[in-house]
């Protein structure tokens, strides 16, 4: 695999995407965060679309997947480009919620690797719960959305990091940092 300048993440929803991010960050202080997750919220702040002009957990959750869903050619686009600014100000970008198709052309286009998180649906429906204060079907319905879980499957990976409860989260990042030192 050819030299890489930043690093995609992707996963179905509660697998561990930002915290692989932060755990990346803390040893590298040049990864610099690409969401498309965040851009989103981001644009529904900026204009307003909530009723208090706020993105609240738990309800906003299901608006913000329906929003990246209608319009996720453009957000592929904009993380694109926000990419290309980290890199030019010296930063490692790392692309997350790679999920669809276009996610991953966007960020083959800027030769990133992708790495898929896997955890199994118990240990993500519990993530779930717990980051957005969830009750058990609110998780259910976010985590059986057609349009941004069941997408991932088809994501070609470079590298699959797994993150179930009882895996050796140890191991794992020891054999994603191998793999990334190759590459970067």
């Amino acid at each position: 695999m050819r030299r890489a300048y930043g690093v995609a993440i992707g996963g179905r929803t509660g697998a561990g995407k930002d915290h692989l991010f932060r755990i990346m960050h803390a040893i590298e202080p040049r990864y610099h965060l690409i969401s498309i997750g965040r851009i989103i919220a981001q644009y529904v702040v900026k204009h307003n679309l909530t009723d208090d002009g706020r993105c609240e957990k738990p309800r906003d959750t299901k608006m913000l997947q329906e929003l990246g869903s209608s319009m996720s050619d453009k957000w592929a686009r904009l993380a694109t480009i926000a990419c290309k600014m980290a890199r030019d100000e010296g930063h490692i970008p790392v692309f997350t919620s790679v999920r669809r198709e276009c996610d991953e052309l966007a960020a083959r286009s800027l030769g990133f690797p992708i790495v898929i998180i896997t955890a199994d649906k118990e240990t993500r429906l519990r993530r779930l719960m717990q980051r957005d204060g969830l009750s058990l079907e609110g998780a259910a319905e976010i985590m059986d959305d057609p349009e941004t879980e069941h997408t991932v499957d088809r994501v070609v990976a470079d590298f699959t990091w797994r993150n179930d409860t009882g895996v050796n989260r140890m191991r794992e990042f020891a054999r994603l940092t191998a793999f990334l030192g190759e590459i970067l």
